[in-house]
């Protein structure tokens, strides 16, 4: 079998990014990223034998780099209303932004007739979810919120900061929400939060 290489593998990663948000995933083959990348079939499907593994593989891409840099500030020490409201801007700031907008459309466009939407959820939603709850779980043993499911908790406060923005954006009622906009959804959902959670 032939080896895989990391330069390649970030090659027909970067080529299938440009090649989903160009044309959304139905449209887009195997085939084309092969032929755009120039080198042979096999060399594509030794790295990603499916079309499913190197779409997960865009979207891990894509919130490795958005995503990443808004969850440290859930790791600073201090107080928890400056690490929400940190998180919280950054957080929406990538969800209201036209990549992540056009890898969502996938899902939903691909909805009943491939795995799209699960590894969506998957390593996206979930996972970020996921790490919001660590970090109310690790607040809860500390005291500083209520005892609670943290799953839940990690629902609430998403939600509350979102507010309308997400849904007007997604929608196409409105465009990117300005840096204001965000703030303000932010501050004020973040305060409702505490306002229920906090001990």
């Amino acid at each position: 079998m032939k080896a895989k290489n990391p330069f390649i593998r970030q090659q027909l990663i970067h080529i299938a990014t440009e090649k989903f948000l160009e044309n959304g995933y139905e449209r887009t083959s195997m085939a084309q990223i092969s032929a755009t990348f120039g080198g042979s079939k096999t060399t594509l499907y030794t790295h990603f034998p499916k079309k499913e593994k190197i779409f997960l593989a865009v979207v891990e891409k894509l919130a490795r780099e958005k995503v990443e840099n808004a969850f440290s500030d859930l790791a600073l020490e201090g107080m928890i209303r400056d690490a929400l409201i940190g998180f919280g801007e950054k957080y929406l700031s990538v969800i209201c932004s036209k990549e992540i907008l056009s890898i969502f459309k996938m899902g939903i466009e691909e909805r009943g007739r491939s795995q799209v939407g699960h590894l969506l959820y998957s390593f996206g939603p979930k996972i970020c979810r996921k790490r919001i709850s660590n970090f109310f779980n690790d607040k809860k043993n500390k005291g500083i919120i209520k005892e609670c499911d943290t799953n839940v908790a990690a629902i609430h406060y998403i939600r509350l900061i979102e507010s309308d923005i997400t849904e007007l954006f997604l929608l196409g009622i409105k465009g990117e929400p300005s840096e204001d906009e965000i703030k303000e959804s932010v501050r004020l959902g973040v305060d409702v939060f505490l306002s229920a959670y906090l001990n």
